[in-house]
């Protein structure tokens, strides 16, 4: 990364939650409100669904091709969810930040916490909360897109993951959009004030 695009202090958002909890929802709020943060797209073996476009929603690719991109360490983060891989692409990200770049990327929570091991200094975690478990359940059976089991199986997971959410830098509480989103922007400003006043005061001890 050059010094001039350091001084930009590009971050990564790693936005996590339950499935259903609205993450990419508040994703595009916060875009609509920051243009300048770009959304990293994920790649899936899972076939797409209605209304899904190839290079904006995921990257549809096969288990061979994921499994190549695994073995060549080309996939910073990956997960598997009834019988499909979901991993974050490793050279866009970091395309990304070498263009001085902020980039959000919705992902899996075990995704989060391993994206920051891979990019520690930029990575920043926030995990987003349903009001509650029963709201939780009412939008998962409310999207209509999956089975019953697949239904059970991402409620029992999210079970799970809500007890991880301690291992996050924010917890945000998606109770309406625009509000989870306003958080979000606040959030990320909050981070780029930090890396500033720490290049500053890096730039004194220097001097």
């Amino acid at each position: 990364m050059s010094m001039a695009n350091e001084h930009n202090f590009p971050i990564i958002l790693a936005v996590s939650g339950p499935s259903g909890v609205g993450k990419g929802t508040c994703i595009a709020a916060l875009r609509k409100m920051c243009p300048a943060i770009k959304l990293s797209v994920s790649a899936t073996t899972r076939k797409p669904r209605p209304n899904e476009i190839e290079g904006i929603h995921y990257y549809f690719i096969s288990e061979q091709q994921f499994n190549d991109y695994l073995k060549n360490d080309e996939i910073i983060e990956y997960d598997t969810f009834c019988g499909n891989y979901y991993g974050t692409p490793r050279q866009a990200v970091a395309k990304c930040l070498e263009e001085g770049k902020d980039i959000a990327l919705d992902i899996t929570v075990k995704g989060s916490l391993n994206v920051k091991r891979f990019f520690p200094n930029e990575t920043v975690t926030i995990f987003i909360m349903p009001p509650n478990f029963n709201e939780l359940k009412q939008r998962l059976i409310g999207r209509g897109t999956e089975t019953f089991e697949v239904v059970k199986e991402r409620l029992a997971r999210a079970d799970r993951e809500l007890e991880q959410s301690k291992e996050f830098d924010y917890i945000v509480v998606n109770n309406e959009v625009g509000q989870c989103a306003t958080e979000l922007l606040q959030i990320y400003q909050t981070e780029k004030a930090k890396r500033l006043i720490k290049f500053q005061q890096e730039q004194k001890k220097n001097d």
